[in-house]
């Protein structure tokens, strides 16, 4: 698979034909991926490297090497762990940071109609969260461990300090225009909510039947269905943005502080993270394959885990908040 890839990697498909046949190789290098035994073969074929060789070609394969990436780093086993290593120690951060920073995005809104700017941004948030979920922590610039080498964790939080923390501030803007997609929805749920109120209370005062715009309303008002139209809006991208964020904030106070200030602007402070973090993992729910039970118990194992982890970062950033004076307001954050 991706020899075939490999084909395109610096010349773009002659036709609309090869076009979609291009397409096709990426969705289903994609589809292996979402299995371990995909995802180890994938980076022993090098397959991280070659992505990492599009991305920084430019052509029309690049398109879609941020969604490669993504599906082999986002799993929650040492597959994706090994993915992850593999892309910092393969220098893939300085094309990963390129790519979040919108470096060549006019020329591919120029030559490339397929390319989407918000699928970026969606594959760049997922794979950030995934290096922070799985590379391994070091004493690597802790007082008195300063001639540490550099893990691979400390690259990564260095890049977002580095050049005044433009990274960081990209980071927030970012968090805030996928916020208002997600605050539209939220504004349409609280508009059908006052509906559905009023007509029960029109109802009560006339003894009037209920019609089927008050069914619609209802439908539409149930937790899963809203919790789903969230999502569509944007909402998972906000909560990898979240916990991008939570992580950094949590390494160094220099970031929190900055954070901080950033999110005071548009009236929104880091208790408004902890709360998206833990909304995150309280709706992490029991993977099951539907096939071997052992599958499946290791699929649950996964699932608890990373419930647990994201947990554990929330009220560690409550924590902080605290001993900020930013008492967060939510029981499902709190220590």
């Amino acid at each position: 698979m991706c020899t075939n890839v490999q084909a395109y990697k610096r010349r773009d498909p002659e036709d609309a034909d090869a076009e979609e046949h291009v397409e096709n190789l990426f969705n289903t290098l994609c589809s292996v991926l979402l299995e371990p035994i995909g995802r180890q073969a994938f980076v022993e074929a090098e397959g991280i490297e070659l992505m990492l060789i599009l991305l920084k070609e430019r052509r029309f394969a690049r398109l879609r090497a941020l969604k490669v990436i993504s599906h082999a780093v986002s799993g929650h086993d040492a597959t994706s762990t090994a993915s992850c290593t593999r892309l910092v120690e393969a220098r893939g951060l300085g094309p990963l940071f390129s790519a979040f920073m919108q470096k060549g995005n006019r020329k591919y809104k120029k030559e490339y109609k397929s390319f989407s700017e918000t699928e970026d941004e969606e594959h760049t948030a997922a794979i950030l969260a995934a290096l922070f979920r799985s590379l391994p922590t070091s004493l690597a610039g802790v007082a008195g461990n300063q001639g540490a080498a550099l893990s691979t964790r400390d690259r990564l939080l260095f890049k977002f300090m580095e050049n005044d923390m433009e990274k960081l501030d990209r980071l927030l803007e970012l968090r805030d225009s996928w916020w208002i997609k997600v605050a539209a929805v939220d504004a349409d749920i609280d508009a059908r909510r006052r509906r559905l109120l009023k007509r029960s209370h029109d109802r009560i005062s006339h003894e009037d039947e209920s019609d089927e715009d008050d069914e619609d309303d209802d439908t539409e008002l149930h937790p899963d269905v809203i919790y789903l139209r969230r999502l569509e809006a944007g909402l998972f991208t906000v909560q990898m943005v979240d916990l991008v964020i939570a992580q950094l904030c949590t390494l160094d106070t220099s970031v929190q502080q900055h954070v901080s200030m950033i999110l005071r602007r548009s009236g929104r402070s880091i208790e408004d993270v902890c709360v998206d973090v833990a909304e995150y993992a309280s709706a992490i729910g029991d993977e099951e394959t539907g096939g071997d039970a052992e599958v499946d118990l290791l699929a649950r194992e996964r699932s608890q885990q990373e419930r647990a982890r994201a947990l554990k970062l929330a009220r560690r950033l409550a924590r902080l908040c605290k001993a900020d004076g930013k008492r967060p307001s939510t029981s499902e954050v709190a220590s």
